[in-house]
């Protein structure tokens, strides 16, 4: 996310937490066993923190507190307020201090650095939509960094405004504050982004969140079954005390590759030796190519069979696209020195920087909608005769549900043709008119409109490539 994005994102999150919280002289003397004050309702040892700002910047500070409280809060320990309330007294008096010119200025300038610090935690650990880093930061504000993280892990990837907001109803501590959440939401859904559409980063789009860091406890898509997790891969060896699929480029490679589809479960089991993969998702019904793509897995033989006696083979994920012969992958390894880490490989001769006793196979396409259509970046040449745009249109309704059997070619059987839609019902604008026997691509995903699935589809009609809803009563599959 650029610069300019991040401060929209940081003045709009700050004016949703200030709506919900309180004013600069905002004193809620027992807040769930300690006290909360100012705009941002800092709590307990924050509140110690912030008060002790305010009376460095504030000379009537002593006057205004009475020399005991005064004395206390400039010389407590950092922990002391962790579970300290106030009487009616003291209330009063904090709350004079807040109001005061330095009160407000400390305020607006601690404000300002702990959103952009709930933000900065958004985006590190994948919240990248515009809307979504408001409604996490205004999450992490109420209910801390823990409950933010766990609730941004749990919703379905890629995370989007209404994703995060569905796992936050769901979440066991913020579901309790469902009349907050749904304002906050409502909010968010109106706010407008001067760039939130653009792309960043080499032409990657933002719905895509590359793995850059290891996975972290609790993240299902890298927990064996037998463990609690989903996934169906043997134990990793050395065993990650928090992953236990680690460390095994197999059992990384197929939980990253669920957890970029995002359906809460394991959509397709790549657990066989790397080396099988392609073979292995053939079967599955995924495509398999030589040009690398965002959430593809490459796959390496090793030796000279497939059998896995000279050799179980490599697998690792593609997280960003640097040119069409370079790539940025995240990967893990059997008896490896660490769980986890990122690699940038070059194609080179075509074996994408594995050894000589490796033979590359391929790139194992995700079927998720935040890896279709990932632009090609290409290399400058010379001369250039015409420059060449690409035409492309895209709703800006998300899919809700997911089916690896509707993966697949439909064929549209409406006489009239059939509207490709900005959103899931009849009743959302129309993109374009798909004349009848037009072919387009689902890739599983849909979402339930009454009792009729909206396929999110892709089709390119008259130049122009499309993505979008239409009703499955009028497509035909292959």
């Amino acid at each position: 996310m650029n610069a300019k994005t991040r401060t929209e994102v940081v003045q709009a999150a700050q004016k949703i937490i200030f709506g919900n919280e309180g004013n600069y002289g905002s004193v809620n003397a027992n807040d769930n066993g300690a006290v909360s004050v100012g705009k941002v309702q800092w709590h307990a040892g924050r509140a110690l923190s912030l008060l002790k700002k305010i009376c460095a910047a504030e000379k009537g500070a002593a006057s205004i507190l009475g020399s005991a409280l005064y004395t206390e809060i400039t010389t407590a320990a950092a922990g002391a307020w962790n579970t300290r309330t106030v009487n009616a007294e003291e209330k009063a008096a904090i709350s004079k201090l807040l109001s005061t010119d330095a009160g407000k200025r400390v305020q607006d300038s601690q404000a300002e650095t702990d959103v952009g610090a709930y933000v900065d935690h958004g985006l590190k650990v994948g919240v990248e939509a515009p809307a979504a880093l408001v409604y996490f930061a205004d999450m992490e504000n109420q209910g801390g960094g823990g409950a933010s993280a766990r609730v941004a892990a749990a919703a379905q990837k890629p995370v989007t405004l209404d994703t995060l907001h569905a796992a936050g109803l769901a979440d066991r501590v913020m579901g309790k504050y469902s009349k907050r959440r749904n304002k906050v939401y409502e909010s968010a859904k109106k706010l407008k982004w001067s760039e939130a559409d653009q792309e960043e980063n080499g032409g990657q789009h933002m719905s895509f969140t590359p793995r850059l860091t290891r996975p972290g406890a609790g993240n299902k898509y890298y927990i064996r079954k037998a463990s609690g997790g989903y996934s169906s891969a043997v134990q990793g060896s050395p065993r990650d005390s928090q992953c236990d699929v680690l460390h095994n480029c197999v059992g990384y490679a197929n939980g990253r590759f669920n957890e970029i589809i995002g359906a809460g479960k394991e959509s397709y089991a790549l657990v066989c030796n790397a080396e099988q993969f392609v073979t292995r998702a053939k079967a599955l019904g995924l495509t398999v190519g030589q040009t690398p793509r965002l959430g593809a897995i490459a796959v390496w033989q090793a030796g000279a069979t497939l059998q896995g006696s000279d050799g179980a083979g490599h697998v690792a994920v593609v997280e960003k696209m640097v040119s069409t012969t370079e790539i940025i992958t995240s990967e893990s390894g059997w008896n490896a020195s660490k769980p986890f880490w990122t690699q940038t490989r070059k194609k080179g001769s075509g074996n994408w920087g594995q050894g000589s006793s490796y033979k590359f196979l391929g790139f194992i396409y995700n079927p998720a909608p935040c890896c279709q259509g990932t632009p090609t970046v290409t290399e400058p040449t010379a001369p250039v005769t015409k420059p060449t745009t690409t035409t492309e249109k895209k709703a800006t309704g998300t899919a809700k549900s997911f089916d690896k059997k509707l993966a697949g070619t439909y064929t549209v059987t409406a006489g009239s043709g059939l509207h490709i839609r900005n959103a899931a019902g009849k009743n959302n604008a129309s993109l374009a008119l798909l004349p009848c026997g037009t072919k387009v691509q689902n890739y599983g995903y849909y979402t339930l409109v009454g009792n009729v699935k909206w396929l999110y589809i892709q089709v390119t009609y008259q130049g122009v490539k499309y993505t979008g809803f239409s009703s499955i009563e009028w497509l035909k599959k292959q």
